[in-house]
């Protein structure tokens, strides 16, 4: 039996929020849990903390990698990599209009060859850098 891998990453900006990408993406934020509450609304991460699920994404069926916007004036934002080679701008933020632009994009590259790496240059966060399969 396999088992599914599910990655972790923490936000670059707000250190309370993490997101898990597996079949789906999912932004999680960490709440500390008040006196008296014996049954947790979350996961319970520690004694003292929860998780809760406050975004979920899936649409994307060939996800292969992704990357946190690093900067803070869009710190919902994901660049998302997929096994055609296209990289796609997601937001997890459906309340705000802030990345009604730039999200739902699509990168695409002049082959169709799988995308294994992209990532956000952190000094100047208007570049994105996608590492594609060398032959189809």
């Amino acid at each position: 039996m396999s088992a599914m891998k599910v990655d972790i990453a923490w936000s670059p900006t707000e250190p309370n929020r993490f997101i898990t990408v597996g079949t789906d993406i999912q932004l999680y934020e960490i709440e500390e849990l008040k006196e008296g509450v014996t049954k947790p609304s979350g996961i319970c991460i520690s004694e003292y903390s929860t998780a809760n699920n406050i975004a979920t994404s899936s649409d994307h069926q060939y996800l292969k990698c992704f990357s946190w916007y690093p900067k803070p004036d869009h710190p919902l934002l994901l660049a998302v990599g997929m096994a055609n080679g296209r990289v796609i701008l997601e937001s997890l933020d459906s309340v705000s209009s802030r990345d009604a632009e730039i999200a739902g994009r699509e990168l695409v590259p002049k082959q169709s060859r799988a995308c294994n790496c992209v990532s956000w240059n952190p000094t100047e966060a208007n570049i994105l850098l996608s590492g594609l399969d060398k032959y189809r």
